[in-house]
């Protein structure tokens, strides 16, 4: 278990780049927003799920610029701590923000995953994407599969 109480803790994105031959990792994690080759990522994590979503091929190209200007962002552990700050206000019936947002210049893996999925991919996110945690993450694309 994680501290989400669930058994993963990590989201990313998955980018399909057959055109040059490869599937690469788009995500925030350590410190900063990085992109690494599938391979590389398989063989430091196991994969609790997956779940697709379609980028239109209109829409695929501002995708890719701005997943490239993005790649470098530092990770913000103080809106991991916010996100913590907010369960543990829901865990007793207190709807908090979490106060450490830092918009779109520093990130979390799902606070990441959530902006691309609502921005690119037309996924309808039940918050705002900066206080999605990889539960709520996983919530919404499963409702969506289903």
């Amino acid at each position: 278990m994680t501290a989400y109480g669930i058994p993963y803790d990590h989201v990313y994105i998955k980018v399909d780049m057959s055109e040059y031959g490869k599937t690469m990792i788009f995500q925030a994690s350590k410190t900063i927003v990085n992109l690494m080759s599938q391979e590389v990522f398989l063989a430091a994590n196991i994969v609790y799920e997956e779940y697709e979503l379609d980028i239109d091929d209109a829409r695929r190209m501002e995708f890719m610029d701005e997943m490239l200007n993005m790649v470098g962002d530092p990770y913000s552990l103080l809106e991991v701590l916010g996100i913590a700050w907010m369960k543990l206000c829901s865990f007793f019936g207190k709807k908090v923000d979490n106060p450490f947002e830092e918009g779109t210049s520093q990130w979390v893996c799902s606070e990441l995953a959530a902006y691309i999925a609502q921005k690119y991919c037309n996924v309808v996110l039940p918050k705002n994407y900066q206080e999605m945690d990889p539960e709520s993450m996983r919530n919404t694309l499963k409702a969506r599969a289903a």
